[in-house]
């Protein structure tokens, strides 16, 4: 009889999923659905059928005591879930900051004061998470809605460098 033939109607049970090696995995089935589980038990994180995700990394060029602007745009209805900002050397002359602005509304993605992070404050050759606004319909996106991030410096001695920005989306 195979597995197929085992499990009909509404039952639970579970099943080991790929080897029997020092960390098996069993797909379990529970009341709620279907759950994946190592061989402690702990739950599994397996990405659903109709989640959609997408990351954009973007290398910022350094503009010493200028302003560099990234758009971008939206590939599907999304949340913006997280962005994260990394530089191999930390800026020391002058302000450099960071500021992600929802086009359709105008208003920034960032939970820092006045919207503008300060790039400043990063570890060097660290990937450091930003805090978004609470403000839901700021991080929501719909296809094709665009967005720009904006990293400014006022110091022509500004010495950054290897500067990224990633962010998070996944489906709405």
């Amino acid at each position: 009889m195979s597995v197929v033939d085992k499990i009909t109607g509404t039952q639970s049970g579970e099943f080991t999923v790929g080897s029997t090696g020092p960390n098996p995995r069993k797909l379990v089935a529970t009341a709620s659905g279907l759950e994946i589980r190592d061989a402690g038990g702990s739950l599994v994180p397996v990405v659903s059928d109709n989640l959609s995700f997408d990351r954009q990394l973007i290398n910022i060029p350094e503009a010493p005591g200028d302003t560099v602007e990234f758009r971008g745009w939206a590939a599907f209805n999304c949340t913006l879930t997280a962005v994260e900002a990394y530089c191999a050397v930390v800026n020391t002359q002058g302000t450099y900051t960071l500021t992600i602005v929802n086009n359709a509304t105008g208003n920034t993605v960032l939970s820092a004061v006045g919207g503008n992070y300060n790039v400043n404050g990063l570890s060097p050759d660290t990937v450091t998470t930003v805090g978004l606004t609470a403000t839901s319909s700021d991080l929501a996106f719909s296809a094709r809605d665009r967005w720009t991030v904006t990293l400014a410096s006022n110091d022509a001695g500004m010495d950054a460098s290897g500067v990224y920005i990633s962010l998070h989306f996944t489906s709405a």
